[in-house]
């Protein structure tokens, strides 16, 4: 979809998709991101047009039900401080973090890699035009408020600088951070965070991580695999992934043994 025009500069946009995020999306304190979309509703635009409260380089939008949060969302399970979407500038990804009192931020979708309770904290997940595209907040469920995640930009193409210029720009958003009144934080006395009754509980069985990664492009290929450059999906990091092709488990054992071997080696 094409960028908002009142928001220029917007990287995706939070599209409701039930009742109480239809609430929260019209809420007269959002309406410094609001806009109108036909047949859906007012979406929340999230990018470089509106400087975070939290007062970073790197913070995008809080939302959550506290005084000083970018994006009200109301509901007694819905915690001050529910959720952030933080930049990474090193890889020029979005990560969602889920700040929730009771861990009840969930992301879903045809291709979601959903948070874990044996990963963290913090909990974090990246997300994508064709990952984990539907957020949703609080509840006993974790589906209280849902979002639809509607992008308009990648983060690289809308940052479009090298690695020094990134410095650059997050010092400048920064020094505006620090100008800007609208980032100031307000004292309020609000209500503690209400625990969903229904929280379902689970059995705390320790099992193997499993590393979660998307490949972006082919490296290179030999003899006994491919390698590829890669996204860790949960820390936004780059990494290598290596397949390996399988004819004789013998030869894939020595070719793997030999692979660590070569590895355990390398300084960098």
């Amino acid at each position: 979809m094409m960028v908002p025009k009142a928001f220029p500069k917007a990287l995706f946009s939070l599209v409701p998709t039930n009742p109480k995020a239809h609430t929260a999306t019209s809420d007269a304190r959002n309406e410094d991101r609001a806009y109108k979309i036909p047949d859906q509703g007012t979406a929340i635009a999230i990018g470089f047009d509106n400087l975070s409260r939290a007062g970073n380089a790197y913070t995008l939008a809080t939302l959550g039900r506290g005084h000083d949060v970018d994006i009200y969302v109301g509901g007694s399970t819905i915690s001050k401080i529910q959720c952030s979407f933080e930049m990474n500038l090193d890889t020029s990804v979005v990560m969602l973090y889920d700040r929730s009192t009771a861990q009840t931020t969930q992301v879903h979708g045809e291709n979601a890699t959903p948070f874990e309770h044996t990963r963290g904290p913090p909990r974090r997940v990246v997300i994508d035009e064709d990952l984990n595209d539907v957020i949703t907040l609080g509840g006993a469920a974790r589906d209280l408020v849902q979002f639809q995640v509607l992008w308009h930009r990648r983060l690289a193409k809308a940052l479009a600088i090298d690695t020094e210029k990134k410095s650059v720009v997050s010092q400048s958003y920064l020094d505006e951070a620090a100008h800007n009144p609208r980032v100031a934080r307000t004292q309020s006395q609000e209500s503690e965070t209400e625990l969903p009754s229904r929280m379902e509980t689970r059995t705390h069985i320790p099992k193997p991580m499993q590393m979660r990664y998307k490949n972006l492009h082919l490296l290179g290929s030999g003899s006994f695999g491919e390698g590829f450059k890669a996204l860790d999906l949960d820390s936004g990091r780059f990494m290598a992934v290596k397949r390996m092709y399988l004819r004789n488990p013998r030869d894939y054992d020595h070719a793997r043994k030999r692979e660590v071997e070569t590895l355990a080696r390398i300084r960098h």
